[in-house]
C-alpha cells in the first residue's frame, strides 16, 4: 500500500477495494451522503472529506499527510487486510455466499463520543431518521467549522438539556442523551474505553444511561477497535436465527456463539450478517 498526496489530496493505493455503499450506508456511520455510486461526502468528528474510490484505490480530499495520518488513516481502517480478513471468514461454510456478496465491506472506526450518541439514538431508530436527528443536533450545537458543523461536544450537550433536546426530534432518547452528556462532561472517561479490554470497557459502557448490550457493542466494535464485540440488533437477531440455529436463542447465547465461532472478527462476520439479511436478500438476482 502506498499513499502520496498532491493539492491537498490523498492518494491511496489499497489492494482489496471497497465497497462505498456497504461501507458508508451500512448503519454503523449517521454523517455520510453519497454523491455518486463511488464517491461519498461526509463528516466525523471536525472533519469533512470527499471520498472516491478510483481505479487504484480511495482519494480524500481535503487532506494532508498530518491530517490523513492524524485521522483519516484510523478512521477509514486502512492498515487492515481486508483480503485477508475476507478469505478467513469464508472458511465458514454459513458465512462465505454473505462474505463474496459483501465483499469491499469496511468498518469504521469512529470518534468514541460521536458513536456513543449516535448509537443511543439507533434504539428504536432507522437509518434515515437517526441521520436527520444527528445533522439537526450539530447544527444546533456543533461548532462552525465554515461551511459545516462538527459534533457537538459533551459539555455543550449537557448544558442543553433534555427539553432543548427534544426540539432536535431525539424524542425519548433526550433523557439518556442529557444524562450520558453530563456524567462524561463531569469526568466519566470514554477516551481510555479502547485500552482497558473488552469486557472492562463494556462494564464501563453500560454504566451510562441509555446504554444497554446492543449501543455498548456498537460503541466498542465501532470506535474502540473491539473486533470481537458482535452486536445484536434485529435484523442480525433474525440473521442468526435463520442461518445457524432452529429456534430463537436468548441474546447472550448468540454473543457468545458469535464470539466463540469468529472469534476477534465477529464484528465484521456481524456486518456481513447485517448488511446482508437487510440489503442484499433484496436483490432479485440472489
Amino acid at each position: 500500500m502506498s499513499t502520496n498526496f498532491v493539492d491537498n489530496t490523498a492518494y491511496i493505493d489499497i489492494d482489496c477495494g471497497i465497497d462505498m455503499a456497504a461501507t458508508f450506508q451500512c448503519g454503523q456511520a449517521f454523517r455520510w451522503k453519497e454523491v455518486s455510486p463511488d464517491v461519498f461526502e461526509g463528516v466525523a468528528g471536525k472533519h469533512r472529506a470527499l471520498v472516491e474510490k478510483t481505479v487504484f484505490g480511495l482519494t480524500i480530499t481535503p487532506c494532508d499527510e498530518a491530517l490523513y495520518e492524524g485521522f483519516w488513516r484510523h478512521y477509514l481502517d486502512i492498515d487492515r487486510d481486508y483480503c485477508a480478513c475476507a478469505e478467513t471468514l469464508s472458511r465458514d461454510e454459513v458465512l462465505a455466499p454473505m462474505v463474496q456478496r459483501c465483499r469491499g465491506m469496511r468498518l469504521l472506526n469512529q470518534p468514541v463520543w460521536e458513536c456513543l450518541i449516535s448509537f443511543i439514538l439507533s434504539s428504536n431508530n432507522n437509518v434515515k431518521r437517526i441521520s436527520g436527528i444527528i445533522e439537526r443536533l450539530c447544527t444546533r450545537y456543533g461548532e462552525d467549522m465554515g461551511g459545516y458543523y462538527a459534533f457537538p461536544a459533551a459539555d455543550v450537550l449537557a448544558e442543553a438539556g433534555e427539553r432543548e433536546l427534544k426540539e432536535c426530534g431525539t424524542g425519548y432518547r433526550a433523557a439518556y442523551i442529557a444524562k450520558t452528556a453530563q456524567a462524561v462532561a463531569a469526568g466519566f472517561n470514554i477516551d481510555i474505553l479502547p485500552y482497558i479490554g473488552y469486557e472492562a470497557a463494556k462494564e464501563e459502557l453500560l454504566k451510562l444511561h441509555g446504554v444497554g448490550e446492543k449501543v455498548a457493542d456498537c460503541v466498542l466494535l465501532f470506535s474502540c477497535g473491539y473486533g470481537e464485540a458482535f452486536p445484536v440488533d434485529v435484523w442480525v437477531h433474525r440473521a442468526v436465527i435463520s442461518y445457524f440455529f432452529d429456534a430463537d436463542r436468548p441474546l447472550k447465547g448468540m454473543r457468545e456463539f458469535a464470539r466463540k465461532r469468529f472469534g476477534p472478527m465477529a464484528g465484521l462476520a456481524q456486518q456481513y450478517l447485517f448488511h446482508y439479511e437487510r440489503i442484499c436478500k433484496k436483490d432479485s438476482s440472489l
